[in-house]
């Protein structure tokens, strides 16, 4: 009713939808999780938190080798620095510019990392699905701005102008926030479709490595 009284368009029509549907499958996946840790004494929520977590990490030799060497590490790493982050359609996990201040590691579902920020606009705008190749991306682009010089070149070279690395499960961004001063991005970080990841605090990393 709202959104007809109004008379808003399709298309903030049916990412309002997507982040309404997205929003209630994480607030009750955080919820059932959260529920059960309350009931838990703190000894068994870090046995429960380091079996869900650890195999996220174990993608990087760091932290398979600190599980190997440092076993109290990581277990101290569950409680004090690592967190799950879910997030939405079409949500910016973060921006180019920005001061970064963990690791990220994707838990599950397909995030797009890049340089250009036409990229998420175009997604947005167009509702593109995520099998959909970057070279199609680019000559679809080239047809809905009906650009000339979009289409005088081959998709090949339009691709260049939304470049884009898909992120999937299993893959890991922003190791130089736990080494470096203030990292600041070089990219922007947005998720395709509802998707979990896992970070890791900068800061709080540094002390569990110190302390252990």
């Amino acid at each position: 009713k709202y959104t007809e009284l109004h008379q808003l368009s399709w298309s903030v029509v049916y990412l309002a939808k997507r982040h309404i549907k997205d929003r209630v499958t994480l607030e009750s996946e955080m919820e059932t999780e959260a529920q059960l840790l309350r009931l838990l004494p703190q000894q068994t929520q870090v046995d429960i938190l380091f079996e869900v977590r650890t195999p996220v990490l174990m993608k990087h030799s760091l932290f398979r080798i600190l599980k190997g060497e440092c076993h109290h590490a990581i277990r101290a790493m569950m409680v004090d620095c690592v967190q799950q982050m879910p997030t939405r359609h079409m949500e910016t996990v973060f921006e180019k510019g920005n001061v970064c201040t963990r690791m990220y590691f994707i838990e599950g579902g397909n995030l797009m990392y890049t340089r250009n920020s036409a990229l998420k606009h175009w997604f947005t705008n167009r509702d593109m699905e995520v099998e959909r190749t970057f070279s199609a991306a680019a000559f679809e682009f080239g047809k809905i701005f009906g650009a000339k010089s979009y289409r005088r070149r081959s998709i090949e070279q339009d691709s260049r102008h939304l470049k884009g690395t898909k992120c999937e499960e299993g893959s890991w961004l922003c190791e130089a926030a736990l080494w470096a001063d203030k990292w600041v991005n070089q990219g922007d970080l947005f998720s395709l479709a509802h998707s979990k990841l896992v970070t890791i605090n900068s800061e709080k990393f540094g002390q569990v490595i110190k302390k252990h």
